[in-house]
Formats: C-alpha cells, structure tokens, sequence
C-alpha cells in the first residue's frame, strides 16, 4: 500500500512494512481535485535543527486554522494509524534490538499526529479536545536523518576536540569517552538549546513523542535520553541507560557508557534531563530508592515511553497534573463507582493506544495483567462498552485461576461488569427507541 497524508504543510509517503521517512513542513500550495481545493504539500530531505537562542527558537505554527477546511479523506487518515500500528508491531516482535528504538520511537509519533489529523479536520473536534491541545501541521521533524545530522554535528566537535586535546586524528569516541561525552553535551544542550519543558508544558504529550522533542528542543527526561543515546550510538560510542523512577507520572531517566565510567572508584551516570551532569550512580539510586541499575533494553525503554504517553493523556482526559504524587491514577475502583463517567473524550482514546501498544511490547505476565486491567478501564471511559464487557470478562476469568487472586479486586471488578452492563442495556433500549 502506497499512500500520501495531506498535512497542513507537507506530503507524506507512506508504505507499509517499510521505513519511516517523514519531513518537516515547508509551504503549501492548493491543487483542484474534482470540485474541492486541496493542500498540496512539498516534499524535501529534512535538515538539522539551527542553533537556537530563548529570542532565536522558531516557533511552532499550526496549519489547523488556516486550511481546516480542507478536509482529506478519512480512510487516508485511519489507514495511516493503522499502517504506523502494524509496522510498530512488526518492529517490536523483531527481538529487543536498540537500534530499532529511534524508528519506533516516530511510528508512536506517527500514530499519534494521524490520530490528531483524524480528530481535527474529520471529527470537527466533538470528541471534547480544544482546538490549541491537537496541533495539525507544526514544524515536526519525521525522518531518523535528523538524528544522523545531530550525530555528524558531536562527531565533528569530537574530531576537532581530538586535534586540540590529544593531538591525534583518527580517535575513536569509544577510546575517549569524556572528549565525545563533551562534544555531545555541547552540540545537544549548548548549541541547539535542547533542555526540559518549561512548567507550563511540563505535562504535554509532547514530552513523550521523538518529532515534536527534536523541533520544540524540550522532552522529558525518558525522550532526552533516547535522544541522547540515538545520537551518541551514531557518532560512534554506545551508550545504556535506565529509568530511576517508577509509578504514574514518573519517568525520570538517566544513561551511561557501556564500558566502565567512572573516577576513584565511583561509577557515574549521565543525566541527559540536566543538559549531561554528571551524578555518581549510587547518591542517583539512592535518591530514587533503588537497589540496583541494570540497563534497560528497548521493550522497556518502550513500555515506559508509552507509559508517559498514557498518563499525559490520562492526566489531560480527567483535569490533573500528570507529575509525582499528583498524578491520579487509573483505577478499578474509581471505575466502579463512576468517578470519572465523564471525561474529555479524545485524551481517553489515546490514553487507550498507548496502553494497547504497551501490550504489543510486554513480556512478563503480571505486567501483561496490569495492561489489559488498564485497557479495560480506558475502553469504559472511552464508551466503548461492547469492548470492555469482553475485556472485563476476561480479565475475570483470569483472576479465578490466578493464585494471587484477591477478594477485594474481584468484587470491585463485579461491580465495573454490572455498570457496564446496565449500560449496554440502556444504550440497546435508546437504540430501539430510535428505530420506532
């Protein structure tokens, strides 16, 4: 299949099982297609993000309020979320392999920008999200060539430092670590400005998709580390790294080399989150109540991405912070006594993406449990009762084999499956009620 996405300022190609190559938007030009005027959007190989400045950084634009009118089919906008969900399966079923993390990491974003395009110019956003919170046609960064660019950038730096340094020409970054480590944090943090959002957008979605961190220059602490290692394994030195926080709301990240990094004897670790400082690796783990740091492959780099994806929208679906201690989470209970029946209906759906691609990733089983207990909840907030009743149903079976069953889960799981059939009840009666 070989199709082309009308976004608000480019043309994007896209064919199934094949590789992600999207570009950053440039000008758009209007085509007659039968009586309807059309975007038409150019296509050119995507360039590195300039050097930015607070007064320099170009803003983001969206194309939404000028060309809403100009509505693509909607068969072109679902079957492209169906593509990037296909290809993000067939990529994780590959193996846990690292150097699949960045194209993953754009076909999560992929999914999501369709699902905006979809929600803005087809759904006239009845599903409750404003107009400013889905951005359609924003200068996003599509292609893994951004990242090549960033690479080329640390590479040359790390050369030149090299020469001033050590006075060698053909130095490796892995034979010096430090020197390429430098050159990285200069060329990421000092001059292209990457840096943490500022607390207004500290709770954006954005946070957790690849292209919008690689435009906007800001992330969260789990996307400035994928960042930092997709860039580092680039220029040649091959980094790991590990989430130090767990829970709703949390993703706190920090990377380290491969080889041994450290100094009298104590490790250190990178914190891309603070523009590359350098911490010693037992004060992080104690702060964040660790006992040990072990490298985190890509299904769980993956799995917490996507975790911070859900949350946001979670967080944006029912009114609250998705941070620390103040992130509500998602919860049986609150389902069963209908705390949050109503809630912004778009941010739920994603929300249930998320989780639903989290599954495609998980391996171990109490997990798998706790992301079907979440997709079942998020499929009853979304209203998608029929769904939910068979997931409920389920998730009951499997809870009267399990041998961790509790009796208090199971009663509150009963009482979900009664609202959700007393609500398929009155949505089959009102049903009836319009066909007379």
């Amino acid at each position: 299949m070989s199709m082309t996405m009308l976004r608000g300022t480019d043309s994007i190609t896209f064919r199934s099982q094949s590789n992600v190559e999207l570009c950053r938007p440039q000008r758009l030009h209007r085509r007659s297609v039968g009586e309807k005027t059309v975007p038409v959007l150019n296509l050119r190989s995507p360039s590195p993000r300039h050097s930015v400045s607070t007064s320099t950084r170009r803003t983001r634009t969206s194309a939404f309020s000028s060309y809403r009118e100009f509505v693509p089919p909607e068969s072109e906008a679902q079957a492209l979320m169906e593509s990037a969900r296909c290809q993000f399966e067939d990529l994780v079923q590959r193996g846990d392999n690292l150097e699949c993390l960045g194209k993953a990491a754009l076909l999560i974003a992929l999914e999501e920008e369709a699902a905006a395009m979809h929600t803005i110019l087809l759904e006239g956003l009845s599903w409750g999200a404003a107009e400013d919170e889905l951005e359609l046609g924003s200068e996003m960064t599509w292609s893994l060539s951004r990242l090549d660019a960033l690479a080329s950038e640390a590479k040359a730096a790390f050369e030149t430092a090299c020469r001033r340094d050590w006075d060698t020409e053909a130095a490796s970054p892995s034979d010096y670590p430090v020197t390429a480590l430098e050159s990285l944090n200069h060329v990421l943090f000092e001059r292209h400005g990457y840096t943490r959002p500022n607390s207004h957008h500290n709770n954006s979605p954005d946070n957790s998709l690849l292209p919008k961190v690689l435009e906007q220059g800001s992330g969260s602490p789990l996307l400035l580390g994928v960042l930092y290692i997709e860039v580092a394994r680039r220029m040649g030195l091959i980094l790991e790294g590990a989430p130090l926080s767990e829970g709703p709301g949390s993703d706190y990240f920090v990377v380290w080399p491969q080889m041994h990094f450290g100094t009298c004897g104590m490790e250190l670790v990178i914190d891309a989150y603070d523009k590359g400082q350098l911490w010693k690796k037992d004060e992080m783990m104690g702060l964040f109540d660790k006992e040990n740091l072990e490298p985190a492959g890509q299904h769980e780099m993956l799995c917490s991405m996507l975790g911070s994806l859900r949350d946001a929208y979670w967080a944006r679906a029912i009114g609250c912070q998705a941070e620390p201690n103040l992130m509500i989470p998602i919860s049986l209970r609150d389902a069963a006594e209908g705390t949050w029946a109503w809630g912004r209906q778009y941010f739920f759906e994603r929300a249930l993406a998320a989780v639903e691609k989290q599954i495609l990733v998980l391996r171990d089983e109490a997990d798998l449990r706790e992301a079907h207990m979440q997709r079942a909840l998020l499929l009853y907030h979304a209203g998608k009762y029929d769904d939910a009743w068979v997931e409920l149903g389920a998730l009951q079976e499997a809870l009267c084999t399990s041998e961790d069953k509790c009796a208090e889960t199971e009663e509150t799981l009963k009482l979900l499956v009664e609202r959700v059939r007393l609500q398929l009840m009155a949505d089959e009666q009102m049903w009836e009620v319009d066909m007379h």
